[in-house]
């Protein structure tokens, strides 16, 4: 009966440099992609007079590769309440109002829309109302981080596509 032998070849020197790409792929993403997506978030809240900070977190590992951009900072609730939306609700005068009513300027145009990065001036329009309660439409979520990770994902994905190339040269 014929043998047949199987023998493991391995190669002398490792196919893929995992510790050249490990320190690329953070110095790269660090010094590209997180100024840039930060850039965008800023550009969004750049009429804001009560501007958030922005942080970063970034994960490489075996499985992925992944930048985290947040708010911080002392404005941080405000920024999350227009990104996520807050439900609209009855308003009524707070007890220390004498008067009893509401004023207020029935119209307004928002400085920031869903599926847009920038920001533009919010203004009230109309004349003045009263009136002793009044039904609060809400926020409606503008979704930033959805917005500015479709944009800068084709750079992204090239950043990555272009470590990992050079981490199979080396």
């Amino acid at each position: 009966m014929p043998r047949v032998l199987i023998r493991r070849i391995t190669p002398k020197a490792p196919i893929f440099n995992v510790d050249y790409f490990v320190s690329n792929m953070n110095s790269t993403i660090r010094s590209d992609t997180v100024p840039t997506v930060i850039a965008d978030f800023k550009r969004g809240v750049r009429t804001w007079e009560h501007k958030p900070d922005f942080s970063s977190r970034v994960t490489i590992n075996e499985r992925k590769v992944q930048v985290d951009i947040f708010p911080s900072g002392v404005n941080r609730q405000q920024y999350l309440w227009v990104h996520n939306g807050v439900p609209g609700r009855l308003i009524t005068p707070r007890s220390d109002n004498k008067s009893g009513v509401l004023r207020f300027r029935p119209g307004y145009v928002a400085a920031t829309s869903p599926g847009f990065i920038g920001s533009r001036r919010g203004f009230r329009t109309g004349g003045f109302i009263s009136t002793s309660a009044v039904n609060w439409p809400g926020i409606k979520a503008r979704n930033f981080s959805k917005t500015i990770a479709q944009h800068n994902r084709p750079r992204f994905a090239n950043d990555v596509r272009n470590v990992l190339r050079r981490a199979a040269r080396r």
